[in-house]
């Protein structure tokens, strides 16, 4: 009857839920294994793995790096690369009880408790089609996209 955040709903299972527990944002659109990546969950005996995609970021300016004043460094026209959350994840058991009931909690905080709590937490990269579609623009987009393709 209230919005949890998008880890606040797994306080509300029971305590006899499965080993492993697929969490995803509804706004992403995938055809990432979800069994390749539970494999991996598994074989990095891990507590929680969260997908992420590379994302490239160009700056059209040069970038100085500063320590003060002084330059420590400069590139010219820069090419980023981050790895980053696209949205799905695998979570342990352990991990899923340490949710707080009953208030609002995100996936990213419990991921912070799990590095907190030395509970080991991985990446699981994902070069499979991806797309978020949390923004009208990116909704309009994977929409198109879509309409090109023979499903």
């Amino acid at each position: 009857d209230r919005a949890l955040g998008t880890a606040g709903a797994l306080a509300l299972l029971s305590a006899r839920t499965e080993s492993y527990l697929f969490v995803t944002n509804c706004d992403v659109l995938t055809n990432a294994s979800y069994r390749a990546m539970l494999d991996f969950h598994i074989e990095q005996r891990a507590q929680a793995t969260v997908a992420v995609v590379e994302h490239h970021v160009h700056v059209p300016y040069g970038v100085i790096e500063t320590n003060g004043f002084s330059i420590r460094s400069q590139r010219e026209k820069p090419d980023y690369t981050y790895f980053i959350n696209a949205g799905f994840y695998v979570i342990g058991r352990e991990l899923a009880s340490l949710v707080p009931p009953s208030e609002p909690f995100d996936m990213p905080d419990l991921i912070d408790i799990a590095n907190r709590r030395k509970l080991k937490s991985v990446v699981y990269p994902v070069s499979d089609f991806w797309i978020d579609i949390g923004r009208p623009e990116d909704l309009d987009a994977a929409r198109t996209m879509l309409a090109k393709v023979d499903i």
